[in-house]
């Protein structure tokens, strides 16, 4: 099954996200947003897995966030990926004022492993640009007020592409203390 590790993102604040994902509607290039449902924080991208590998993996994610706390976050910053003279994700950039989530992230990348990005919350994939310098721009002018949340778990989540695109659904949690 293809796995990625992260957290999702409260009710409370999705309307937030999908007001700033309909203003980069209008921006000159064709984007495929992420569905409110599937709104979610990652820290590392695992890819296929079997069997064997979600269950030794729950294990060490469960010992990367034993003992840990919840922590609140900020996302406060737009991003693109992988720069912004060639877009291909519009993301925001997540941080946190105690550490919590940089000590967390390290601990995936350091003992789980896969695909480990900073933390970043995807608002969308881009598919084509129809003008470059004037979407990085507007972009950058992108004013919004930072979203902001706590985290209570982080999981090991499943992907299952279908037709009508992705559901993610926790394969193991973990709560935070």
């Amino acid at each position: 099954m293809r796995c990625f590790i992260g957290f999702f993102v409260p009710e409370a604040v999705k309307p937030a996200v999908i007001a700033l994902q309909e203003r980069l509607k209008r921006m000159p290039a064709d984007c495929k947003f992420v569905e409110s449902e599937n709104l979610h924080v990652s820290l590392s991208f695992l890819g296929e897995l079997d069997d064997a590998a979600v269950l030794e993996t729950g294990a060490r994610l469960g010992l990367v966030c034993s003992g840990r706390s919840g922590f609140h976050v900020v996302a406060g910053s737009i991003k693109m990926i992988p720069t912004e003279s060639y877009v291909r994700v519009i993301v925001l950039d997540v941080q946190d004022a105690s550490g919590e989530l940089g000590r967390l992230f390290g601990g995936v990348k350091r003992d789980v492993g896969g695909d480990a990005k900073s933390p970043h919350l995807t608002l969308c994939r881009v598919r084509e640009v129809r003008d470059g310098t004037v979407l990085a721009d507007g972009v950058r002018k992108l004013s919004f007020d930072p979203i902001e949340f706590n985290v209570e778990e982080i999981a090991l989540i499943k992907s299952e592409l279908g037709a009508a695109g992705p559901t993610y659904s926790v394969v193991k949690g973990f709560k935070l203390k």
